[in-house]
């Protein structure tokens, strides 16, 4: 019996940053769930690195690569095997396959978190020039517009990215941050860009989360855990990029085509891990403040919106209408997420059986609590449970969903 000879992959994913480190567990996942017999040369250089010294005369079978500048993108299609691009950095090349996070539903979860706290101004901070980054920003202010909310945005030029150290680069925030009008809430493009809005606010005199709520994205415990308070993060599961990414070319190698047609695949985000960076609420009703207070400690109770009405002494009717004007949903929709976010972390951090999951998460039995998993996020309970079990327990502290928006009540 002839036994065929492994595949040889290369895998040009820095691991600087959590994402890249995440896309890397993403593909090891997958090979030892599948059992690929692949023989796996990693780079782990930079992301804005030239392409390394041993490409030019290595010879494989596929690369999975972050295709960061064109020279990378250039010698890496010259090698004539299927590429799959993990970042979308770079215009569609019809011969390098896509598969990327969704760039727009990260800055919709981001935006709907910062609402949520009852803030009436918004702002986004990233890089310029890079597809990805681009998609954040305008999903962002798209959806800070929609709901009638101020926005600002701040881009840092590639060259000043690349050429200054951090402080440097955070100092050119303090004077925008400073006229942002409080209390407001920034996103950064990722934790990073984050963490430099964290390290300006104390120039600018700002206080987190008081004045300024901070959310980033990619859920990098590196740089979150960096910032005082520690940031709120969006998890972009790019655990499950890699391991999509690897499904996609396994499936390009079996079929033996050369020149298949250009593939891509999308990644949802799984949620919102909520840290010391975004533990406020902004809006100056006492009484809505109260009824946020009441659900977010109290939200797996069965809470009805008569219940949360009478607790802050106000009618029903009065209480939504006052409750959607300052968070942009109604009270039983901030009830339902708290139990989703509930139900997500026990999922993902406990053995705990669907039926046990639903009790506790206050949806009374498990198909309730499918229904709602399939309508919100698309998928069961259990498989929920497989994707996020391919992350580590420390990405769900406190997790909230990608999809917890309904329709409104």
């Amino acid at each position: 019996m002839t036994v065929a000879s492994p595949k040889r992959v290369a895998l040009l994913v820095e691991t600087s940053h959590g994402s890249g480190r995440d896309i890397v567990r993403g593909v090891a996942a997958y090979l030892r769930e599948r059992g690929c017999d692949w023989v796996i040369d990693h780079e782990t250089q930079r992301l804005e690195s030239a392409p390394p010294g041993w490409l030019a005369s290595w010879r494989g079978d596929g690369v999975i690569a972050r295709l960061h500048v064109p020279q990378v993108a250039r010698a890496v299609r010259r090698l004539g095997v299927p590429v799959i691009d993990v970042l979308d950095g770079l215009k569609p090349m019809p011969d390098v396959h896509l598969v990327h996070v969704d760039d727009a539903a990260i800055s919709r979860v981001a935006f709907d978190h910062l609402r949520s706290l009852g803030l009436r101004h918004v702002a986004y901070v990233g890089p310029a020039g890079r597809v990805w980054a681009a998609k954040r920003r305008a999903a962002f202010v798209a959806a800070a517009t929609e709901a009638g909310i101020g926005s600002d945005v701040f881009e840092f030029s590639r060259h000043v990215v690349l050429h200054e150290p951090m402080s440097d680069r955070a100092a050119r925030l303090v004077k925008w941050l400073a006229r942002q009008p409080q209390p407001f809430g920034v996103t950064g493009a990722t934790d990073a860009y984050a963490w430099l809005v964290a390290m300006a606010c104390p120039a600018a005199g700002l206080a987190v989360p008081g004045d300024a709520a901070i959310v980033g994205a990619d859920n990098d415990d590196v740089f979150c855990s960096l910032a005082r308070p520690p940031i709120t993060s969006v998890v972009t599961n790019n655990v499950g990029l890699g391991f999509e990414a690897a499904g996609l070319l396994e499936r390009l190698l079996a079929s033996g085509a050369r020149g298949a047609p250009r593939q891509e695949l999308v990644i949802t985000p799984l949620g919102i891990n909520q840290r010391g960076s975004s533990e406020t609420v902004a809006t100056d009703d006492q009484e809505v403040a109260a009824a946020l207070t009441l659900i977010r400690g109290h939200g797996t109770d069965r809470l009805t919106v008569d219940e949360v009405a009478q607790t802050v002494g106000l009618s029903p009717g009065t209480l939504q209408r006052r409750f959607r004007a300052a968070v942009g949903h109604g009270v039983h929709e901030e009830v339902m997420r708290e139990r989703v976010k509930f139900a997500r972390r026990l999922l993902a951090e406990t053995d705990l059986t669907l039926l046990a999951v639903a009790h506790r998460a206050g949806f009374g039995h498990q198909e309730y609590l499918g229904r709602v998993f399939k309508s919100r996020l698309g998928i069961t309970p259990a498989e929920y449970r497989r994707t996020a079990r391919r992350h580590s327990p420390a990405a769900f502290e406190r997790f909230d969903g990608p999809n917890a928006a309904g329709p409104p009540n």
